[in-house]
């Protein structure tokens, strides 16, 4: 995993990620869902966990690390435990220093997806990107609780295929429930990201 670096000096984006867009603090950010389909599927999508913390070398604050683990559940399985899939469980990581050099580094899965840096106080990342299976990956971050808190959004979010991580099925229910959740829809749980937390 590539680490965040203040000095360096600025690059371009390397392309994998299908898009970007950086926009000052005042501005509105409306997420535009992508088409609902995750959670009516036969592999509904469950939450393992997920994390952000500030980890800048002199100022803790210059530096942020979100991640987010989730998986596919196993459609060979019905239910109980078996339905966690181990081989379809990833790993979503943002590597971002707002507020010196603005460089932001994606991995997913170890391999990194996107990395750019953008000039100037970037109050938001949102970038998008295709993985293995036909999905979409976006993540969307703000630099701060307040440019969060304008938009009405979490500070740190991850949607899959249009679905917000955050109503995902939890591991605890794939171990009680039917696994293919069939015209039920999680109960939408709340996080310390819903007060805009960075530790």
């Amino acid at each position: 995993m590539m680490p965040l670096d203040d000095d360096l000096e600025a690059n371009s984006n390397n392309g994998r990620a299908t898009t970007t867009r950086t926009r000052p603090s005042s501005a509105k950010h409306n997420i535009k869902m992508l088409p609902s389909i995750a959670l009516n599927s036969s592999r509904p999508l469950y939450a393992i966990d997920h994390q952000a913390i500030s980890c800048g070398k002199r100022l803790s604050g210059t530096k942020r690390q979100i991640r987010f683990r989730f998986g596919f559940a196993s459609n060979d399985k019905i239910t109980g435990a078996p339905c966690r899939n181990t081989v379809e469980e990833h790993d979503v990581v943002l590597l971002w220093s707002p507020m010196i050099s603005g460089r932001a580094i994606i991995n997913c899965n170890g391999q990194e997806v996107y990395h750019s840096v953008m000039r100037g106080v970037n109050m938001i990342v949102d970038v998008s990107w295709n993985m293995r299976g036909d999905h979409v990956l976006r993540i969307v971050a703000h630099a701060s609780t307040a440019s969060s808190k304008m938009s009405g959004c979490r500070q740190y979010e991850l949607f899959v295929d249009g679905v917000s991580y955050f109503n995902f099925l939890t591991v605890d229910q794939l171990k009680v429930t039917n696994c293919l959740g069939l015209g039920k829809r999680p109960v939408k749980r709340h996080s310390k990201f819903d007060k805009g937390g960075t530790n």
